[in-house]
């Protein structure tokens, strides 16, 4: 998520740099390896120089906060997107996303900011009754969903893009 949390896409290139390498530096540094190769775009927000930056020092993603599904396998790996789940999402409006997503056979990324029944005007708190709602429903679908980890869905999109392709 970067060393201060610095919009990428407003920073320069030596900024962008020194943003993205330290924070990957001290994941490494933390022990912290597994997934010190996936960037979260502050913000959601990039370029291509930020991309470039990141081919370049082995990053193998980036995601945004751009409103989307994603396909079963990507090969869009610096361009993924998520469903944001806001104070005013109601639950059943996530049914409906993960309905198309099994119909469809879709990636969905939820993205959650803050579990927390008090929002204010940024609407980033989830209640998290509604919360346990999304989870049981989710539990029911359990055997038409394939769950499991952003960092686990791209190592898979990679294996599948270099043995099927």
């Amino acid at each position: 998520h970067t060393k201060t949390h610095a919009n990428l896409n407003k920073s320069t290139y030596k900024q962008q740099i020194k943003e993205i390498i330290t924070a990957t530096n001290w994941l490494n540094k933390k022990g912290f390896k597994c997934n010190s190769n996936i960037l979260i775009y502050p913000y959601g927000e990039y370029n291509r120089s930020t991309i470039k930056i990141m081919k370049d020092n082995h990053i193998i993603s980036g995601r945004s906060t751009i409103e989307k599904f994603n396909s079963q396998f990507t090969d869009s790996y610096y361009d993924i997107g998520v469903k944001n789940v806001l104070s005013n999402t109601k639950p059943e409006k996530v049914f409906t996303w993960i309905n198309k997503t099994i119909e469809e056979k879709l990636t969905l990324i939820l993205l959650f900011h803050k579990l927390d029944p008090v929002t204010d005007d940024s609407l980033m708190q989830y209640d998290p009754k509604n919360f346990y709602q999304i989870i049981d429903y989710i539990d029911q679908q359990r055997d038409k969903l394939n769950i499991i980890t952003y960092s686990e869905w791209i190592k898979i999109s990679i294996w599948v893009e270099n043995n099927y392709n």
